[in-house]
C-alpha cells in the first residue's frame, strides 16, 4: 500500500458561500481545472493559495490528492509540481 503524506497543493482562492469556507481551484494532472468548496482552516494563508491535502503516489508520474471538500473528501490526480 502506498504511503500517505500531508502536503500543500497550490490553488487559486476565492470567497466561499459561507464565512467558514473558501472556493479553491486546483489543476488536475491533465492540465484542466477543478473547483471545490473547502473549510477555511484547510487553507494556508499567504501571497498564493496553498491547500492542506493528503497525498499518495499512485504511479511514478501520478500523485493522488484527497481534497478536504466534505465527507467524503474528493480525490483528484494532480501534478507533482503543484505540491509542496
Amino acid at each position: 500500500m502506498a504511503d500517505i503524506s500531508d502536503r500543500l497543493l497550490k490553488c487559486t482562492v476565492n470567497k466561499g458561500m459561507f464565512s467558514d469556507e473558501v472556493a479553491v481551484t486546483v489543476t488536475r494532472l491533465d492540465g484542466g481545472k477543478e473547483s471545490f468548496f473547502v473549510p477555511r482552516e484547510t487553507l494556508v494563508e499567504g501571497d498564493r493559495g496553498l491547500l492542506r491535502v493528503k497525498v499518495r503516489q499512485d504511479t511514478a508520474a501520478t500523485m493522488i490528492a484527497s481534497i478536504p471538500s466534505g465527507d467524503p473528501s474528493s480525490v483528484l490526480a494532480v501534478r507533482s509540481e503543484d505540491l509542496e
